[in-house]
């Protein structure tokens, strides 16, 4: 994948549950900063990825779609239920009219069973979500050092 300048390579599995990306539109990042990743980091390992794993454990447990969508880079690859095939969501307003799709029972049990001190950062960035690798979502370090959600996956597909 490459995103602005900086190539991510996935992993096998990530590519096939649906984690394709595009260049991401930091236009509206300024927005979308949580407080978790106020400094900028250099890379992946340097950056509060526990943090900001916490942070989306917080957002899903309230369902805060708005929330959600200010911790994404936009476009954000989105794979539902619904549709199955994913796409890139444009913006948060396309974002939060998927609320019914993304805060699903699994996706809420997937999000809530990780515990962010378990995670380690790949290449790609870091999974979190159900061992299956779906439902779950992918964030990674955008180009201004900024944690953001790349690839949203609700879908639950059967091992």
């Amino acid at each position: 994948l490459q995103f602005g300048s900086t190539a991510v390579v996935l992993e096998t599995d990530e590519a096939q549950n649906g984690f394709n990306g595009t260049e991401a539109d930091l236009s509206l990042q300024a927005e979308a900063v949580p407080e978790v990743t106020a400094g900028r980091a250099a890379s992946l390992e340097e950056s509060d990825y526990k943090g900001f794993a916490g942070q989306i454990q917080k957002v899903f447990s309230e369902r805060d779609i708005e929330a959600l969508s200010r911790l994404c880079a936009y476009p954000v690859y989105v794979t539902t239920e619904a549709n199955t095939e994913g796409q890139d969501v444009a913006d948060a307003a396309a974002l939060i009219s998927q609320k019914d799709d993304i805060f699903t029972d699994a996706m809420l049990q997937a999000i809530a069973g990780v515990d962010p001190e378990e995670l380690t950062p790949s290449q790609a960035g870091i999974f979190i979500g159900s061992e299956s690798k779906s439902p779950g979502l992918f964030f990674s370090l955008t180009e201004d050092g900024q944690l953001n959600i790349m690839g949203i996956n609700s879908e639950v597909i059967d091992q």
